[in-house]
């Protein structure tokens, strides 16, 4: 798949957006089928997701992390883990992997990119919105800070060799460096499927040699971050509304903006920027309506994502003024 194919951009082209499934099960890394054990036994115990590398020629796998707050297990427990200390941002777990490794004399092409299957298939032609957050782990063993991390749609489950899948190509990839340790990068951005695809990936799909990456210190040989709240949604147009009822209101707006969700209580509120920075996310118990001070933004257009129930998502836009 050539990342030409499917082109990424944030379009901002809904008045009043219906309710969006998410396609992704277990997209906080909520669910196992029993609590984290063992470092690097992601596939066994975390629900839904695996590793999207499975060698056929007797090679081991790729071992990403499951962390999660239960079992005895205290070193995959937040957020004090076995490669760094983070709390996560939603919920009680999150994932852990490597996204390169740097030593003379082993194969830098190792990573441990996770996938999982999609609730349904995507439906080409129509745009998505992805989202996912993640930050950098630091620990003796993991000091390096590297770019690409990003995802891959593909209607393959897992490839047998890690060449079929680290091949310099990617849905979406972040050009920056991710450093920063302590606070949680959210990153959104649309997409438009350009086939059918049933499974995502996420990782570092590019080698070495196309990969930027710093060291700290002389020490460590891995570059790791965490993910967390994974979420991928159907960008409806206003004629798929399918009967929802999310009244946003004066828009454009200067000083407040309020929300009213008629049939079900409103959970979270994120605005976006039209770059994908979200400017505003709050989370909400028992309202369906409120209202959100926006005087201090920055003139121009948003978009508002308000999650009303466990995978049903509305999303409009919202202009600043």
């Amino acid at each position: 798949m050539q990342t030409r194919l499917i082109s990424t951009f944030l379009a901002w082209v809904i008045a009043i957006a219906g309710f969006s499934q998410n396609l992704v099960p277990n997209g906080s890394f909520e669910e196992g089928t029993n609590c984290p054990s063992f470092i690097g036994n992601f596939d066994e115990e975390c629900l839904d997701w695996y590793s999207s590398i499975q060698y056929t020629d007797g090679s081991i796998n790729p071992t990403p992390e499951w962390y999660f707050n239960c079992g005895d297990a205290e070193n995959l427990m937040p957020p004090n883990v076995a490669f760094g200390f983070q709390e996560p941002l939603d919920g009680e777990g999150y994932a852990g992997v490597i996204i390169l490794l740097d030593q003379f004399g082993v194969e830098e092409s190792y990573r441990e990119p996770i996938g999982v299957q999609l609730i349904e298939p995507l439906v080409t032609g129509n745009n998505y919105l992805v989202e996912f957050s993640i930050v950098r782990l630091y620990s003796q063993a993991t000091t390096l800070a590297a770019n690409n991390f990003g995802f891959k749609f593909t209607n393959v489950p897992v490839f047998s060799h890690d060449s079929l899948l680290i091949d310099n190509t990617a849905t979406f990839k972040i050009d920056t460096i991710v450093s920063d340790t302590t606070n949680w990068l959210t990153i959104s951005t649309e997409i438009v499927a350009d086939s059918n695809y049933s499974f995502v990936h996420f990782g570092n799909f590019f080698d070495n040699a196309n990969t930027e990456f710093i060291a700290n210190t002389d020490i460590g040989i891995y570059a790791y971050l965490a993910l967390d709240a994974v979420s991928i949604t159907e960008v409806l147009s206003t004629n798929d509304a399918r009967g929802a009822s999310l009244s946003v209101y004066p828009n454009p707006a200067s000083q407040y903006v309020s929300l009213e969700s008629a049939a079900n209580e409103i959970r979270t509120v994120k605005i976006l920027s039209l770059l994908g920075e979200v400017v505003f996310e709050q989370s909400y118990v028992g309202q369906k309506e409120l209202s959100i001070d926006v005087s201090g933004f920055a003139k121009g257009l948003y978009l508002v994502k308000v999650h009303v129930s466990r995978n049903e998502f509305s999303t409009t836009e919202l202009f600043i003024r």
